[in-house]
């Protein structure tokens, strides 16, 4: 979790409480309906095309690091000696670097993945 905070800091410069980001894209909005042209950048990027090999790879990658964290969350020392262990309290986790962001955005779009907010993601409750 706190990492993901360090993330966000590095990567977002704020004024203001609203994200420069945010300013750019009104600005240019603005001007180009002000003076009639269209601006020169355009102002919603398209998003990445993916295959659905790199997305079933990448579900496969979250399955097994969110498998793994449980893992080591419910072997952890704390637990008395007389119990039979303790549940896993990980629900979120921050998915595998070696994919985008768009990718699991796109996946949690799909409805496969849910965004808990902080850059962090955990799995759908299969019903």
């Amino acid at each position: 979790m706190i990492s993901a905070v360090v993330d966000r800091r590095r990567h977002f410069r704020k004024f203001d409480g609203i994200l420069i980001e945010t300013i750019t894209i009104r600005f240019l909005r603005i001007n180009s309906i002000m003076t009639d042209t269209p601006s020169e950048s355009p102002s919603e990027p398209t998003p990445p095309e993916f295959s659905k090999e790199e997305l079933r790879l990448a579900m496969k990658a979250f399955r097994k690091r969110i498998k793994l964290i449980r893992l080591d969350d419910e072997s952890r020392l704390g637990h008395g000696p007389m119990s039979s262990g303790g549940k896993s309290d990980v629900a979120a986790i921050r998915p595998p670097d070696q994919y985008p962001t768009a990718l699991w955005r796109l996946l949690a779009e799909q409805g496969k993945l849910r965004r808990e907010g902080g850059g962090l993601y955990s799995l759908v409750e299969q019903t």
